[in-house]
């Protein structure tokens, strides 16, 4: 089967399941004339929107909607989808802008009918709304018992009522009683005489295995042949309905594939045609139309509150920016403190150290204790990527140096200055990581509530906050 096939097929199935369902008559050869923007597919779109948003929100598609659209004018059924859609959360600028006369616009209501069947589960809730047509006068006649039974009826203690009156009113509700009781006896006993009858009557005539006559039902829908026409027309047509649904199920990838071909039609447009809000004359106008193209009520005061918000947001930008700049001085004063070179000769100097002690004392040189750029040991680590370090590292680093004054002969003081110099360093590095992250937060959260705001993170310091 060709792939044209496959998507005329998946649409005719669409349409018949919006039909089966209470929706307008929509032939599949309109949403294929509204894929490429033909003004004759608008009309028929309006009415669908129409009638699946009045199902979104009530739950069911009533003639009562197809009455109210009918009387309607042009301008209040737009008026009407469009708020509707915009409370659903469809935001479209092009839909909001399509002009009151129903005129045009076919591909952006074809987009809005699928964002809506999609975001809705629209399906979904016919297939949960579906119930056997034969089952409908039992379970309302179900409900109508059900409603009067629920009824709250205050018992007569409630009232006021003297000894004597109350033992009348219990008398009374015990004649009432007993009379109901004879009279559901007499009927049973006259369902049990007909039924007899029947029995009697179909002998030797089954339907059914294990029974050699005829049930009520049964002879009652042979006597009357076009209620049993009317039932099997009932359950051929719900049937076909359940059918189209779960077909629904397997040939929905195939509508929404096709789908995508109508927004790469859209995108297409737009780039041959250009973008109408590309230049910052159109952008002007854009927000001048803004009020035109939202039709949610707005609370009055809604501009005051987004101008207080924007003088807000400009305060807090102003206030932090003082705290940018000591942040970027206190980063080129700590880069220029120690060099990459100044580093490695530190390291050298101390290894150099740790291995003339470990001789001393006589035992074997071991390469783990000395400080290299792999050590896991130790915080004075050389990073290949990190080539800036605190200048509390280097006053740390030419503190040890003073450690060789110390007696060779005693170990264990010096273990515990090298002990301490890890210590400090550890600290000093956590510090600072912590000032970088709190200073890259406040950054990300400014250039966040400002939508003209992009903040790019150098790599660099990126890596150096991890």
């Amino acid at each position: 089967m060709s792939r044209g096939i496959q998507v005329r097929e998946t649409i005719e199935l669409l349409c018949r399941i919006l039909t089966d369902n209470g929706a307008s008559l929509v032939e599949a050869e309109t949403l294929r004339k509204a894929k490429f923007d033909k003004p004759e597919a608008s009309g028929p779109l309006w009415q669908l929107l129409f009638e699946l948003t009045s199902f979104s929100k009530y739950g069911k598609i009533a003639s009562s909607a197809t009455i109210a659209f009918n009387k309607m004018k042009t301008e209040e059924k737009v008026l009407c989808v469009k708020k509707e859609m915009q409370r659903k959360g469809y935001l479209s600028r092009a839909f909001a802008s399509l002009p009151p006369d129903m005129q045009g616009g076919s591909r952006e209501l074809l987009l809005a009918l699928a964002w809506l069947i999609h975001t809705e589960g629209i399906i979904h809730r016919f297939m949960d709304n579906r119930s056997s047509p034969v089952d409908d006068d039992v379970m309302s006649l179900y409900e109508s018992v059900e409603e009067e039974d629920s009824g709250d009826h205050p018992p007569f203690t409630d009232k006021k009522y003297t000894p004597a009156q109350r033992v009348q009113q219990l008398l009374m509700l015990n004649h009432k009683l007993r009379m109901k009781i004879r009279l559901l006896h007499a009927a049973q006993q006259e369902h049990a005489t007909l039924t007899h009858k029947i029995h009697n009557a179909t002998y030797g005539v089954t339907l059914s295995p294990g029974m050699n006559h005829l049930t009520t039902m049964q002879t009652h829908m042979l006597r009357h042949p076009q209620e049993m026409k009317k039932v099997l027309t009932l359950l051929e047509a719900d049937s076909s309905r359940l059918e189209n649904l779960l077909q629904w199920e397997d040939k929905e990838i195939v509508f929404w594939e096709w789908m995508d071909s109508v927004l790469d039609l859209k995108v297409q447009g737009r780039v041959d045609g250009g973008d109408s809000f590309s230049s910052d004359a159109e952008g002007a106008e854009m927000g001048a139309c803004a009020a035109r193209t939202v039709y949610l009520d707005v609370p009055p005061s809604m501009g005051a509150d987004i101008a207080a918000s924007r003088r807000n947001l400009m305060n807090m930008i102003l206030q932090f920016e003082s705290a940018i700049e000591k942040l970027e001085e206190l980063w080129e004063t700590k880069r220029s403190t120690v060099s990459e070179w100044e580093l490695d000769q530190l390291l050298t100097a101390i290894n150099a150290e740790i291995l003339q002690l470990q001789s001393t004392l006589g035992r074997e040189p071991n390469k783990e204790r000395c400080l290299t750029s792999r050590g896991p040991s130790l915080a004075l680590v050389k990073n290949k990527s990190e080539s800036r370090v605190p200048a509390k590292v280097s006053n740390a680093v030419a503190a040890s140096s003073q450690s060789r004054d110390i007696e060779e002969d005693t170990a264990a003081p010096i273990q515990d200055e090298i002990t301490r110099l890890q210590m400090e360093a550890e600290s000093l590095e956590r510090e600072l990581t912590a000032m970088r992250r709190d200073c890259l937060q406040r950054l990300n959260t400014v250039a966040e509530t400002d939508p003209d705001t992009i903040c790019i993170i150098p790599p660099h310091v990126r890596k150096l906050c991890q």
